[in-house]
């Protein structure tokens, strides 16, 4: 899947990907909000947005006021030409908040409670949903609670656990190195959704 490259990429440059993403970042967005495609592929897309929203609240604002000057609700079956981006940002909202059980990973679902709690301190008009918002960010903590993110899926464990402690400090231009700085620089495995 392409998911974990373009979060890769917005993880490790969170100023710059979405720039360089733009054109791709807006036809996903497209597609997330048609619905044609599974579950599991449109949350996963969502999440994608969730990182931009978490790491990068002004491209994020970016992404949905330009997504709404071109349009893309109309071609979706919304309203006809331009839009505001906040029309874009409460259809996103509703098609993130329907699918947010469809993520399967914890970091995942993380990442969604914690771009959720971002918007709410950041947009007035998601405040319809607080209560939907709410529920998930409440099951986000319960599935949380006492997990310590120690080893991120999909990582090995061994490269990680050898960066613990003398032998690693010699290999900063390393693979490992790298990853597990990228892992430590994540908000996902810093930041608390209590």
């Amino acid at each position: 899947q392409i998911f974990p490259v373009i979060d890769t990429l917005l993880q490790a440059f969170p100023q710059e990907a979405p720039g360089i993403l733009h054109t791709a970042l807006l036809k996903l967005l497209q597609i997330l909000l048609k619905g044609e495609e599974s579950d599991m592929v449109i949350a996963s897309a969502a999440a994608i947005f969730a990182r931009i929203l978490l790491q990068n609240p002004q491209a994020f604002g970016q992404l949905m006021a330009q997504a709404g000057a071109a349009g893309i609700l109309g071609t979706v079956g919304g309203a006809e030409g331009a839009v505001d981006g906040g029309s874009v940002l409460l259809q996103y909202l509703d098609v993130w908040l329907d699918k947010a059980d469809s993520l399967c990973t914890i970091k995942s679902r993380k990442l969604m409670g914690l771009a959720l709690c971002s918007l709410m301190a950041l947009e007035r008009q998601v405040l319809g949903q607080l209560d939907q918002m709410l529920s998930v960010c409440a099951s986000v903590v319960l599935e949380t609670e006492g997990d310590t993110m120690s080893t991120p899926d999909g990582w090995d464990y061994w490269v990680l656990r050898s960066l613990e402690g003398d032998e690693g400090e010699g290999c900063a231009g390393s693979e490992g190195h790298r990853k597990k700085l990228l892992h430590d620089s994540d908000p996902v495995n810093s930041l608390s959704v209590r």
